[in-house]
């Protein structure tokens, strides 16, 4: 197996190690004192959830590649076991045709010998008589040449036989080195299928891992959740109801934009989108790939509004991914945040009117550029703030 995916493997092995020791997985503080506090943790906890998923999405894609590998490795043994079962096959076809030529050659010589002790047994006298038979001199050459040509066929017969015998040997012998050479291979390709399987096995426990690691980080996240709307729900209901009055304070005019036939207006007087709700690509390492509001690309240091009058219940810098951010309660659980900001100009407990200047278009946290980051709950859940903010431009125009 490649050193490659040995080495992918321990970098998503200590990956999960890092995500148990830094405390991934730490009681959620039920005492938070505020929703921003819950919601800061949530956000940790989503950011973790993104990064398991992220290493699961690479384990399942490395396993992939080794079961690719596996299979290949599968082929080629495939391929040797029939090269060396054909080379068994003509080894013992040549052992077949050895042993048959073995005893032609014995019977032939056992022949040969017995024409010899005949000659012997009957002396000279049996040569001298097929000689004194010829009948003219012609006759005495051709039973001489004939008495020769027996005796040269019987010695050319054993002779060839004998180097056909010869030539099935080194043909056996190279067979031989042939199939010793393929079950090397052999035993070398049973070795890496057998780390091509342990490889894989060790990128199914890995993932068996980081899947119960990324449900045990939804569930302290959607616990946390749970919290923030029963938060919001008592607070709702200690004010009684509605948060759109209370106290002053607040960053100061702004926008005198006309409100939708929702209630809300622009939080910034750029129009165009950058990255919508939802899925999507990963813009920067710790950047989130469920986006759970939308950027809209206002240039730095430009004014963020208050889309409807509330109170501020969130402004503090996060360290989750958000940086400065603020969250306006504008009650019956709906809630409205803005991420990112160069600088925040409201604090917690003020009430801020509609179209009031907030902040400042920024880039700190998990952030490629300066944008606004904004996010929208109505009834205590998230929706696509798209659905609130006629006229947008999608950044793919």
């Amino acid at each position: 197996m490649s050193k490659k995916k040995w080495c992918g493997l321990l970098a998503i092995l200590m990956a999960v190690s890092i995500v148990f020791t830094s405390g991934a997985l730490r009681p959620v503080n039920v005492y938070a004192e505020t929703i921003a506090d819950l919601q800061e943790q949530s956000e940790e906890h989503q950011k973790k959830l993104e990064e398991i998923n992220q290493q699961i999405e690479e384990a399942e894609a490395n396993k992939a590649d080794a079961l690719e590998q596996k299979n290949l490795l599968d082929q080629q043994a495939d391929v040797l076991r029939s090269q060396i079962s054909n080379a068994q096959q003509q080894i013992d076809a040549l052992e077949a045709e050895l042993a048959d030529n073995q005893q032609k050659e014995e019977s032939q010589y056992d022949l040969f010998c017995r024409q010899v002790r005949d000659e012997e047994e009957r002396g000279t006298a049996s040569f001298w008589s097929v000689i004194f038979k010829a009948t003219s001199f012609s006759d005495l050459l051709g039973r001489i040449d004939f008495i020769n040509e027996v005796a040269e066929h019987d010695q050319s017969v054993i002779n060839d036989l004998r180097q056909l015998r010869q030539q099935m040997q080194a043909d056996r012998q190279a067979l031989e080195e042939q199939r010793s050479q393929l079950e090397s291979r052999q035993t070398e390709l049973d070795s890496q299928l057998e780390a091509a399987t342990q490889l894989i096995a060790k990128y199914n426990e890995t993932a068996d891992g980081l899947n119960d690691l990324a449900a045990q980080e939804k569930a302290a996240a959607d616990e946390l959740d749970a919290q923030i709307q029963a938060r919001r729900e008592e607070e709702n209901r200690n004010n009684g109801g509605d948060n759109s009055g209370g106290g002053g304070g607040g960053g100061g005019s702004g926008s005198d934009e006309t409100p939708s036939s929702d209630g809300y207006i622009w939080p910034s007087d750029c129009r165009l989108i950058t990255s919508g709700y939802g899925g999507r690509d990963q813009p920067t390492p710790g950047a989130s790939t469920n986006h759970m509001g939308v950027d809209i690309g206002a240039s730095y240091g430009s004014y963020i509004y208050a889309v409807k009058s509330g109170t501020v219940v969130g402004s503090k810098y996060s360290w989750g991914g958000y940086g400065n951010y603020v969250e306006i309660d504008h009650g019956n659980g709906n809630f409205t945040l803005y991420a990112h900001m160069s600088e925040r100009l409201v604090e917690v407990g003020e009430h801020v009117e509609q179209g009031e200047v907030i902040g400042l278009c920024g880039s700190t946290g998990i952030s490629t550029g300066p944008h606004v980051h904004y996010e929208i709950w109505e009834n205590y859940s998230r929706i696509n703030p798209l659905n609130r903010l006629p006229g947008y431009i999608p950044y793919w125009w």
